[in-house]
């Protein structure tokens, strides 16, 4: 987790006074300033909310604050997110249970409350035998594997139940950040059942203590008042001497560490609560420590920051110091394994600090009738694909939608006017979308419009009528209007020459650059569009639109979406008439049955076709993950997991 700074431009002792409110509010039994007003309430809860504090935990300690409405507003939506998580992870630990493989949640110090739902990823140990298992149950259990972020031991989950929300599942194979800290025997011997929540497994105090500072010193660099409140609970809850601690994680090389983030939470602890976190007599036993330990006395007593934003943060470098300092007197490793731990782990953070995403370029298509709810699928596959920190582009472009396109069909109108009795042009003919707006193929079209409405597709078509005379109007009208060999056989060059740079030369640009590439619309949009104005056949187009669909790059995923006409006029009313819903539902159909793509029926919960359409481009992402540049940064999964079953 990267931690959030809090305060903004406030002054210092503003953005203090926040901080110690927000700790207070949080701390039982903790005395309240008389003067905690609404505003100042405010501005504790977005601490609290900013550092992953529980505010429902805050309502339930002090229920005499109930009356209090930024408190009770808070704490609602608080609760209402426990309750989603907790009972995601309930329907998942029937599952692990059934498969034979214990859970943890090793990152809880049974700080009420226990499950951490706070958390962007929900952290759950199971022993390193088991992952294969647990990889099952949870593919399974409707959730994609995210290999782009895999870690040592480390594989993360997502599920996208379709109503744009998702569930994380961090699943660990061992304790550690790059490499072990806390030996899995420890951890599994001291398991126990959280207090307040008794069919969750929370670590023992000690292992508790030792989990919670090597994450926020190590892993974070910050001290956050989450960590700060939970490292507080861990310590109380420990009762043995902490030298006791510090020979766990001399185990693996890091008892440095260990008493450098206690005297890092001692001086921020008091600067927040105005007292000890530790104890005196435990406080000068850390102090004792640091004197023997020069190297971590100049790291953490020197170059740590105390501040109000984020009650303490570890400068990068000495960070970095103090963790390879780790990595190299790890005891329960070779020194080859150690050599290749410090190479390995410099080239990870080179990637992560240089933002390299890396990955196998894929394209994606929505296809399907009018009405059917691509716009809407196309908008959540993409937030599924930002969520799961893909490098995607998202393009749509309907046939006739450019100015070129419109100028075309007008010389046509004037070198070889219709015969037909209604060859005005229809409303908007003239005046297709500017570049950059509504039709134009770039990333923001599909978040530009609304999610579910098809209507602005239509709008950017040439002639979209916009309701009065209805599509099946304009469909006619058309016919008319291309009627004859000579007139079909310029319209179709017309056509083609408008899509070649949305649906061959862009796609081909975006696929070289590495992206993935969803389009909303493709090639069989366009030619059974071609084929409903003209009459003709989306099987056999003509040969300006077959090189189209040659040149095209063909998709990795394919999915048309079929509906009912008579539902897609339900849907859009604007359409008219069911007939050229019917020609377009069959073109999409035979080019189904002809391509192989994936038929979905539209008219099944919105919801559940998007979690589909999300798991089967995702796991196909997956299937085709690993890159050389990953390979020189060792970071595909078969070199971060060697031997892992996939």
């Amino acid at each position: 987790m990267k931690p959030r700074d809090v305060g903004g431009g406030a002054p210092a002792s503003r953005r203090w006074r926040a901080l110690r409110d927000a700790w207070a509010l949080a701390t039982p039994g903790a005395a309240l300033d008389d003067a905690l007003d609404d505003a100042r309430l405010e501005a504790a809860i977005d601490v609290l909310r900013r550092q992953d504090a529980s505010v429902m935990a805050v309502l339930d300690a002090r229920p005499g604050l109930g009356d209090r409405a930024p408190l009770r507003e808070a704490a609602g939506c608080d609760r209402a997110r426990f309750e989603r998580e907790r009972a995601e992870f309930g329907r998942l630990l029937g599952a692990f249970e059934a498969a034979g493989v214990r859970t943890m949640l090793f990152k809880s110090v049974g700080r009420p409350p226990s499950f951490p739902y706070l958390s962007s990823n929900l952290d759950v140990l199971v022993p390193d035998a088991d992952t294969g298992r647990a990889r099952r149950v949870l593919r399974e259990a409707g959730y994609v594997e995210l290999v782009n972020v895999e870690e040592p031991r480390k594989f993360l989950f997502r599920r996208f139940p379709g109503d744009g929300t998702s569930y994380a599942f961090h699943l660990h194979g061992a304790v550690g950040w790059g490499v072990p800290f806390v030996p899995a025997a420890a951890m599994w011997s001291g398991a126990r059942p959280a207090p307040d929540d008794p069919d969750v497994c929370i670590p023992g105090p000690r292992e508790a203590l030792l989990v919670t500072l090597a994450h926020w010193f190590y892993e974070d660099k910050a001290l956050t008042l989450g960590n700060l409140l939970a490292t507080a609970h861990a310590v109380a809850a420990f009762e043995e001497p902490l030298e006791e601690a510090a020979q766990l994680a001399a185990h693996h090389g890091w008892s440095d560490g260990f008493w450098g983030a206690l005297e890092v939470f001692e001086r921020a602890h008091r600067e927040v609560a105005g007292a000890s976190g530790l104890g005196e007599a435990r406080a000068r036993t850390v102090a004792a420590a640091l004197d023997r330990r020069p190297a971590m006395r100049r790291t953490v007593r020197r170059h740590v920051r105390i501040g109000p934003d984020l009650p303490a943060v570890v400068p990068f470098v000495r960070n970095k110091i103090v963790y390879y300092r780790k990595v190299l007197r790890d005891p329960t490793r070779s020194r080859a394994r150690r050599a290749r731990d410090v190479i390995d782990t410099l080239l990870w953070a080179v990637r992560w600090k240089l933002h390299v995403r890396s990955q196998r370029p894929m394209l994606v298509a929505l296809s399907g009738c009018d009405g059917s709810g691509k716009t809407l699928q196309h908008t959540r596959l993409c937030a599924a694909l930002e969520t799961c920190d893909v490098r995607y582009r998202a393009t749509w472009w309907r046939g006739g939608s450019s100015r070129a396109f419109s100028a075309l069909v007008a010389l046509g109108r004037r070198v070889l006017p219709s015969r037909g009795p209604d060859a005005a042009s229809a409303p908007g003919e003239e005046t297709p979308p500017e570049p950059g707006g509504a039709g134009a193929p770039a990333r923001d079209e599909a978040a530009s419009r609304v999610p579910g409405d098809d209507a602005a597709s239509d709008a950017a078509s040439p002639g979209g009528s916009g309701g009065a005379t209805g599509e099946a109007a304009r469909v006619a009208r058309r016919r008319r209007e291309v009627d004859g060999p000579v007139r079909r056989a310029l319209f179709a060059l017309a056509w083609a020459l408008d899509l070649f740079g949305p649906l061959v030369v862009r796609p081909r640009r975006l696929l070289a650059a590495g992206y993935v590439v969803v389009a909303d619309r493709y090639v069989v949009d366009a030619l059974v569009d071609f084929a409903v104005l003209t009459g003709g056949d989306p099987r056999r187009p003509p040969l300006p639109l077959r090189v189209v669909a040659a040149l095209a790059p063909r998709p990795h995923v394919e999915i048309v979406l079929d509906v009912e006409p008579h539902q897609a006029l339900a849907r859009r009313p604007e359409e008219g008439d069911v007939t050229h819903l019917e020609v377009a539902r069959a073109g999409y159909r035979a080019w189904a049955a002809h391509r192989g793509a994936h038929v979905t029926d539209a008219h099944a919960d919105p919801g559940a076709i998007a979690a589909d359409v999300a798991r089967r481009v995702l796991d196909r992402f997956a299937a085709r993950y690993g890159t050389v540049i990953n390979a020189l940064l060792r970071s595909n999964p078969v070199q971060l997991n060697p031997g892992e079953p996939r």
